[in-house]
């Protein structure tokens, strides 16, 4: 029997040979857990390593202010309308042989995902969702309402990686060093990319556009009279200006994704007014659009697509201004 006087919170640690459901239950506490007929489970610290799968029944809450490591064959939480999931530390989550769910239809809010690996891995969230390793044997989907980050630098076995990905927010949408073969998805608005670094190729592109106009100066012969105006009455800097994207687009993208292996793009979404779309592969890495990206430009303010392919830039789809 538990002791009366015990304080709630503290940590648990739990390691189970069968399959862990978390229910609601009547009200008992003792110094490591609290168990509750209103907050389900609530505790500083949450180590559960579970043979079989975990699992909550119907409108369950769990609230965990530090960290969480979740260990089962498979993984499902907050995937009723009422359940409530708050890991607000560093979160891990392992699926041994089958899938990590975190649900849409529950409130979700997620510390930093430090580690997720499953064979299909979907992670839906309220708030902004910000992201260091996650790997998916076969699919990978994120959603977030308000914005999707990963932590960078990575290396050969952390990261984002998955044969297919889905991302999607209602905010921005900002990952670097990912390898995704196939991508699709949507962002809603622009942001400005924290890290400098991830816009040093940018700088590179926009120093390679000028040489190129300079070449095509500099390679005029002498003696043909040339105006200082291009016919559009633009001069050379003005189109320099015009055809940067530092400048034109003031490092603000609604999606930035830098891909560290060859890609190719079913279909994404710029589901906002001048969404700026931003897609890249590395050095030796094909980028193909093998549907369509799209953009709504429906005010003065243009979006953008820009594509920066480290191999062949191959299009079979299309690219369009909704």
């Amino acid at each position: 029997m538990l002791p009366s006087n015990a304080d709630p919170g503290g940590s648990i640690q739990l390691r189970n040979l069968r399959n862990l459901t978390i229910v609601e239950v009547a009200a008992q506490s003792n110094g490591d857990t609290t168990f509750g007929t209103t907050n389900g489970l609530t505790a500083n610290t949450l180590d559960l390593n579970v043979d079989g799968t975990i699992t909550d029944a119907d409108s369950v809450s769990i609230l965990v202010d530090g960290d969480t490591t979740l260990s089962g064959t498979e993984i499902t939480l907050a995937d009723q309308t009422d359940d409530i999931l708050l890991l607000l530390g560093d979160v891990r989550i392992v699926a041994t042989t089958g899938d990590v769910t975190i649900a849409k239809p529950g409130r979700v809010e997620l510390g930093t995902i430090q580690q997720v690996t499953g064979e299909n891995v979907s992670i839906n969230e309220n708030t902004a969702m910000l992201l260091h390793t996650v790997i998916a044997d076969q699919t990978l989907t994120l959603f977030s309402e308000t914005s999707i980050q990963n932590l960078v630098p990575v290396n050969t076995t952390t990261g984002l990686i998955a044969p297919t990905a889905s991302l999607i927010s209602d905010g921005f949408i900002h990952l670097a060093e990912t390898r995704f073969d196939q991508v699709s998805g949507r962002a809603g608005a622009n942001a400005s990319v924290n890290a400098d670094n991830r816009l040093a190729l940018n700088t590179v592109a926009d120093a390679t556009g000028v040489k190129v106009l300079d070449a095509l100066q500099d390679n005029i012969n002498p003696s043909v009279n040339v105006s200082p105006n291009f016919i559009s009455g633009e001069t050379l800097d003005q189109v320099t200006s015009d055809f940067s994207f530092i400048e034109h687009q003031g490092g603000e993208y609604g999606l930035y994704l830098t891909n560290q292996t060859s890609l190719s793009v079913s279909e994404f979404v710029g589901d906002g007014d001048a969404i700026n779309l931003y897609m890249e592969t590395s050095d030796g890495q094909d980028l193909t659009i093998a549907n369509r990206i799209a953009i709504q430009n429906q005010t003065s303010v243009d979006g953008s697509i820009t594509l920066i392919a480290g191999g062949d830039l191959i299009l079979n789809g299309s690219l369009e201004n909704l």
